[in-house]
């Protein structure tokens, strides 16, 4: 206002709303993988009773002026919606769909002739596993979530071990490899995703690509690691001199990593190391923390690279997804949510009126004195007067 005033422009501010309005909603979130709370707030000046649908079970709830109320839920399935039934003056915060991962805790089999309880205690962080202990050669036929492989005795992996768990992440598990001194001599049949050479240098880890596995991870220097090809559909994550020493790929309808970095290395010490294994087991499990399947709307969804996305409003092919529409979105088989869970954005009423009120304003004619250049008026009327002089003195026959 001071900028366009201070050029000579009349500004007037006009308060459009109109009374006050009445609104109740959704703010915040607070979930877990098998349970939640949500927080409804009454915008109004006084206390207000509205009824709430969460899934299948309705209730009315009592909120007192400009306060906030929990409730708290158990998700019976992989999604769960609510809704405030009672009708206000903005309805977009009124309502929520909500994601869930379903099953809580997987079946995990380590596969190990030498257990590791770094290996182990990283895996558990996960908080997402429960794990049984195979020493090869006798491995359990029960179909596991997650295999995780270290530390093998390659002269007692039965023939046809590896081909067998290939075809149980063909249908859907996932399967974690860790480097070991002689991981170029063993057959890991399709489970390993890239292809071992000879010993490579010591060498510093870079990332290759930041995305939810590798974020904020720092590894360091690593020996023993190996030289490596890529298969086609592998994608390289981290690498140690342009060698891979972490890898992700899909097989079928499961998941595979290869974490290349030995034991012997100190990386095991370091705070990114069960940050890492517990990505690592998120991953290929295909299980996810309700925290990554639940957005605010205004929010931004990586991928790793371009998807096809259906959104609320439409199909997209991106790798940066903007969240910008509420409900649910859906991507390689896999729902997320965004909702509109702000108390900013909720609250519709000003705290402060600036300027005149809409039905009391109107607008009126102004009137301004305003100095004009006229110089080229003046020099297009003397050129007027040159031109007609010439004129005459033509008719006269001077020249």
């Amino acid at each position: 206002k001071n900028v366009l005033e201070s050029k000579g422009i009349k500004v007037d501010f006009v308060n459009t709303g109109k009374g006050n309005k009445v609104n109740f909603g959704f703010i915040n979130l607070d979930l877990d993988n098998d349970k939640g709370s949500i927080f409804i707030k009454n915008f109004n000046n006084k206390e207000e009773t509205i009824k709430v649908r969460i899934g299948d079970q309705s209730k009315e709830l009592t909120i007192g002026a400009n306060s906030v109320e929990t409730i708290s839920f158990k998700p019976e399935g992989n999604f769960l919606s609510a809704e405030i039934l009672t009708n206000d003056d903005f309805q977009p915060d009124n309502k929520l769909n909500l994601v869930f991962p379903g099953k809580i805790k997987l079946d995990a089999l380590l596969i190990t002739n030498k257990k590791s309880v770094y290996l182990e205690a990283a895996s558990l962080s996960s908080g997402l596993l429960n794990i049984d202990i195979a020493e090869p050669p006798v491995i359990p036929l029960k179909n596991y979530d997650v295999y995780i492989i270290a530390d093998i005795s390659k002269n007692k992996i039965l023939a046809g071990t590896f081909d067998d768990i290939a075809k149980k992440v063909e249908l859907g598990a996932g399967v974690i490899i860790q480097a070991q001194e002689d991981s170029n001599e063993i057959d890991y049949s399709n489970i390993l995703n890239i292809k071992l050479g000879k010993k490579n240098k010591e060498n510093v880890v870079t990332l290759d690509q930041i995305n939810k596995i590798t974020r904020d991870i720092e590894i360091g220097r690593v020996k023993d690691s190996f030289l490596t090809t890529l298969k086609p559909t592998t994608t390289s994550l981290a690498s140690a001199n342009n060698n891979t020493v972490l890898s992700i790929s899909n097989l079928g309808n499961g998941r595979t990593a290869f974490f290349g970095i030995q034991e012997t290395n100190d990386f095991k010490f370091s705070p990114s190391y069960p940050i890492l294994i517990s990505r690592l087991v998120e991953w290929v499990s295909g299980k996810e923390d309700v925290k990554t399947l639940n957005y605010k709307t205004g929010d931004r969804y990586l991928t790793e690279k371009e998807t096809q996305i259906e959104t609320p409003a439409g199909i997209l092919i991106s790798d940066n997804i903007f969240l910008e529409y509420q409900g649910l979105y859906t991507l390689n088989g896999k729902k997320i949510s965004s909702n509109l869970i702000s108390e900013l954005e909720s609250s519709i009423n000003p705290d402060e009126k600036i300027g005149d009120n809409i039905e009391s304003f109107s607008l009126k004619a102004l009137k301004k004195k305003e100095k004009k250049d006229i110089t080229l008026y003046i020099l297009i009327l003397g050129l007027i007067f040159v031109i007609l002089e010439l004129l005459y003195a033509k008719l006269r026959g001077d020249f």
